[in-house]
C-alpha cells in the first residue's frame, strides 16, 4: 500500500509531502531580519502571531513611556539584534523537529512574500510619504526639543520624499514652510545629514541678528522673559502664529551682527538654543528642495 501523504480536499492549505522542506538556513535569515515572520515560514502561524504581537507590545511599551522609536538608540539596537537571533534560531529548532512533511500556503514563497508586502510596505509608504518618526540627538532646539527627544515629522507635500538619509522620490513641492515652524531639512554642507531647526524668515524676508536677538525686516521679534537666573533665561517669543521658548547664555559672547536678505527659494533657520546652536549664522540658508517636513508631534 502507499502511505505516501495525500491531500484531501478539506487540506486545500498543504500541499504534496513530495515538496522541498523548509530550509534552516533561510529561516535563519528571516529571523533575524524579520522576526516572527521566521515562523511562518516554518509553518507554525500561532508562534508567529505571538512573536509579532510580543514586538508590537515591545513598541508600545516604549510608546507608552514616550520612548518609541529608540532606532538610533544603542540598547535598543542590542535588544532587537537579540530578538531576531531568539526567532531565528527557534524556527530553526522547529524546522528540525518537523517530520509531518506539510507546507501550509503560508510557509511557501508567494504565501510569505504577500503577507510581508501585506504589513511592511504600508509601513514603508507611510515613513516615505507621510510621517516619520526622528531622534533628538544634540541641543541646539533646547528648551523646546530637549536631546533625546522623539518627534514625528509630517512630510506630505514638501517634495523630498526619503527614507532617513536616503533619498527615495522627489517631486515639486506643494507646502512650504512658514514662519516660526520647526523643519527638518538636510543639511546643506552635507545632504546625508538631517537637521531640526526652525525657520525664522523665507522668501522676500530680511534677517538681521545682532545683541543676541533677531530682527525680521526690521521690526525686532516679539519676547517675554519667563525665567532667569545666573547662567541663561528664557525668553517667549511669538513670530507669525507660532509661540515658543528660546534660551539665551548670559555669559557667552555675542555673536557677529549680520544681516541677511532671503532670495526665492530659500529659507533662514535657527536653533532655540541661540547661543548654543550651528545654523544659518554660521552655514548660510536652506534651500527650498532641501527641506524634508515639518515638524507634527513631541514625545518627551
Amino acid at each position: 500500500m502507499n502511505d505516501m501523504y495525500a491531500p484531501s480536499k478539506s487540506e486545500g492549505s498543504y500541499s504534496e509531502s513530495s515538496v522541498k522542506p523548509a530550509n534552516k538556513f533561510v529561516a535563519f535569515i528571516i529571523g533575524m531580519l524579520l522576526g516572527g515572520f521566521a515562523f511562518l515560514y516554518a509553518g507554525n502561524y500561532k508562534l508567529a502571531m505571538l512573536y509579532m504581537l510580543l514586538g508590537v507590545l515591545w513598541i508600545s511599551g516604549f510608546y507608552a513611556d514616550s520612548l518609541i522609536f529608540l532606532s538610533q538608540n544603542d540598547f535598543y539596537q542590542y535588544l532587537n539584534i537579540v530578538f531576531g537571533l531568539w526567532c531565528a534560531v527557534h524556527a530553526c529548532f522547529i524546522i528540525n523537529n518537523d517530520k509531518s512533511g506539510k507546507r501550509a500556503w503560508y510557509s511557501r514563497w508567494y504565501g510569505l512574500s504577500s503577507i510581508v508586502a501585506i504589513i511592511i510596505v504600508p509601513m514603508f509608504i507611510v515613513r516615505v510619504f507621510f510621517f516619520e518618526p526622528f531622534n533628538i540627538p544634540s541641543g541646539s532646539m533646547i528648551p523646546t526639543l530637549p536631546v533625546g527627544s522623539q518627534v514625528i515629522v509630517q512630510k506630505n507635500g514638501y517634495g523630498n520624499y526619503r527614507y532617513g538619509s536616503v533619498g527615495i522620490l522627489k517631486t515639486k513641492p506643494s507646502r512650504f514652510p512658514e514662519r516660526g515652524e520647526v523643519i527638518v531639512f538636510q543639511y546643506p554642507e552635507n545632504n546625508d545629514v538631517l537637521y531640526i531647526q526652525r525657520v525664522i524668515g523665507g522668501p522676500g524676508d530680511t534677517v538681521e541678528y545682532k545683541n543676541k536677538q533677531y530682527f525680521l525686516n526690521g521690526k525686532g521679534i516679539s519676547k517675554t522673559l519667563v525665567n532667569m537666573n545666573d547662567e541663561f533665561a528664557i525668553y517667549r517669543e511669538v513670530l507669525d502664529k507660532e509661540e515658543y521658548e528660546t534660551k539665551i547664555w548670559l555669559r557667552r559672547k555675542a555673536r557677529e551682527e549680520k544681516e541677511w536678505s532671503i532670495p526665492e527659494g530659500y529659507y533662514f533657520v535657527s536653533g532655540d538654543n541661540r547661543d548654543n546652536s550651528r545654523d544659518s549664522r554660521a552655514w548660510g540658508l536652506v534651500p527650498e528642495e532641501n527641506v524634508v517636513g515639518r515638524l507634527f508631534h513631541v514625545f518627551y
